[in-house]
């Protein structure tokens, strides 16, 4: 798959960064202020010590980290597929950095500083904590930087509970940067690390069942809907049909659990679950395992993109971008004119969306026509079939409701 690769240049202090970006993730063309503070207050003084930088995001911090401290090894993390092929380009021919696609934890060894710019969602700061704390070697320090608006605040309130007072080293441009260096690590997590699926070997479980099966889902925090299945992806699960030999593509899978299905009403087919975020990817493969599936995979990478060279009878989506249409129309575009590639001559396209979102409009763009399969005030569950070559004209048909 070819990327729109811009080369960028930053400084954060120790001169000129050329970084390899693409669109795609959040702050993909810039250095945000918590990754200036992070980088200017963040020290290392030990020689060989080992450094952990999470999110890697295009790679600008872990490169300035490792240009700073040419005496350490410094790792750099993220899960998204877009920003660790940025990370990966930027931070090549760099001798003491390493990539990891993943969460920071024990599995990793052990570090001496972290350098942690707060993600989305407290249950995900939790388990990120988590993961550090179950790290972190003796003397180790931790440096957390964020936005007020993006609740560094409460971020730091819940660092306190594992490792004691913050020392609040800047502000700047509404952003903070604080630094723990914990002298005793708890033996006793607080309750709110205790909710199943923060710490690394639990999961928070649950059913799902859809007509006569049922399925046992394993989440963790930073995948959607990790505690409950959404109204958006159960309507599209009611109104899911396939044939037995199907080739299926669940694009966005998450947890799973429109594939998993798939899977059980193709029995003689195949789906290809695909993800951008590794969280996500991490999750269905292990809730294939858990409920017997055997004919689907999941791939960790950028939508249909990843599969141009694949051919489907059925794309199936509950499509990750529905919280700013203006902001997201090109990529639901994108997915949409990607579909129709993929999809075989008569192939189907079956996406569920929040109701204000005009998809039945872009479907119509690309397809010729769409039929709504199933609709109420917050959702509809649409369907379009590949039933001509891209070529010839578009037919504009009417919107039909089954």
């Amino acid at each position: 798959m070819s990327l729109a690769e811009h080369v960028l240049q930053f400084d954060l202090g120790s001169g000129p960064l050329r970084v390899v970006s693409f669109p795609g993730f959040a702050d993909w063309q810039e250095v945000t202020p918590p990754d200036e503070l992070l980088a200017e207050y963040a020290t290392c003084h030990q020689q060989g010590a080992r450094i952990w930088v999470y999110p890697a995001g295009h790679g600008a911090l872990a490169l300035e980290v490792a240009r700073r401290f040419p005496n350490s090894q410094v790792t750099a993390f993220d899960t998204q597929w877009i920003a660790c092929e940025a990370a990966r380009r930027t931070l090549q021919g760099v001798s003491n950095v390493r990539l990891i696609v993943g969460m920071p934890g024990p599995e990793h060894g052990q570090v001496d500083v972290v350098l942690l710019k707060i993600p989305k969602g407290r249950d995900l700061v939790r388990r990120l904590y988590a993961g550090v704390l179950q790290s972190l070697a003796a003397a180790g320090r931790v440096y957390v930087a964020g936005a007020n608006k993006q609740g560094i605040k409460t971020a730091v309130s819940d660092a306190e509970a594992v490792w004691g007072s913050a020392i609040v080293l800047a502000y700047r441009r509404g952003c903070r940067v604080v630094q723990f260096q914990p002298d005793v690590l708890h033996a006793d997590w607080p309750e709110a690390y205790l909710e199943p699926g923060v710490l690394a070997d639990t999961r928070c479980e649950y059913d799902v069942e859809v007509g006569a099966e049922s399925y046992k889902l394993r989440t963790r925090p930073g995948v959607f809907s990790w505690q409950e299945l959404d109204d958006g992806t159960a309507l599209l699960l009611d109104q899911l049909v396939t044939h037995k030999t199907d080739r299926i593509l669940d694009v966005g899978c998450g947890c799973g659990i429109i594939g998993l299905h798939a899977a059980r009403l193709a029995p003689q087919g195949e789906v290809v679950m695909i993800d951008v975020d590794a969280l996500a990817c991490e999750c269905a493969n292990e809730n294939i395992q858990a409920n017997g599936i055997t004919n689907a995979h999941v791939i960790h990478g950028e939508g249909v993109s990843a599969v141009e060279d694949q051919r489907f009878d059925l794309v199936v989506s509950n499509p990750p971008f529905h919280s700013s249409f203006v902001r997201n129309a090109d990529i639901a575009r994108g997915f949409i004119e990607g579909a129709f590639r993929v999809l075989n001559n008569r192939g189907r396209l079956i996406i569920v969306a929040n109701r204000f979102l005009k998809y039945d409009e872009m479907i119509v763009e690309q397809f010729g026509a769409v039929r709504i399969l199933f609709e109420d005030s917050r959702y509809y569950v649409l369907t379009a079939e590949k039933h001509y070559r891209r070529s010839e004209p578009v037919r504009k048909e009417p919107l039909w409701r089954w």
